[in-house]
């Protein structure tokens, strides 16, 4: 794993989600909204340092999915939890997924989930407007991409197509 200048995204509000105030989670949001080219950039220089291209084609997703979930490390202090730097490919990943949406339909926007407090994307950014779906539906792309992976620890089967069905099934939706 060659990780060459690779670093993770530092929201402005470090806390939970659901310890945020609402201005507080708009703040992380348009923060992450405003580095969202910024965090794709830097993964495809991390996926390209190992030799993968970064683009929605199925076979590189495939491998972008079988590289994640090969080379993923739990943490030393909390075995079914990743290290904190994967946690930060993850939210990557989940990024680039989102953007790649949000670019091949323009019908889905990213939002910022804010009624459900006890939704796990609570003040999260979402995607949000799919038409095949019932009314309300979303998807969070960078707690799909984390969930993936930490599955793994728990024994879950490795899934490289992982990615081609997320894609598949928002499109479907779109």
């Amino acid at each position: 794993m060659e990780w060459g200048n690779y670093y993770p995204i530092t929201p402005p509000v470090a806390k939970p989600n659901r310890e945020m105030s609402r201005k507080e989670a708009l703040e992380n949001f348009d923060y992450l909204m405003a580095k969202r080219a910024e965090r794709v950039g830097v993964l495809e220089e991390l996926l390209r340092r190992n030799g993968l291209r970064m683009t929605t084609a199925a076979e590189d997703l495939r491998s972008l999915g079988d590289f994640y979930l090969s080379n993923v490390q739990p943490s030393q202090d909390a075995p079914n939890q990743m290290r904190s730097l994967w946690y930060a490919v993850g939210a990557d990943i989940g990024l680039f997924l989102g953007v790649s949406l949000e670019n091949e339909e323009s019908n889905l926007e990213w939002q910022l989930l804010t009624k459900g407090k006890k939704d796990p994307s609570y003040h999260r950014a979402v995607i949000a407007g799919f038409a095949h779906a019932p009314g309300g539906y979303f998807v969070d792309p960078v707690a799909a991409a984390i969930f993936a992976a930490t599955r793994v620890f728990h024994g879950q089967p490795k899934n490289p197509d992982l990615f081609n069905d997320w894609m598949e099934h928002c499109r479907k939706l779109a």
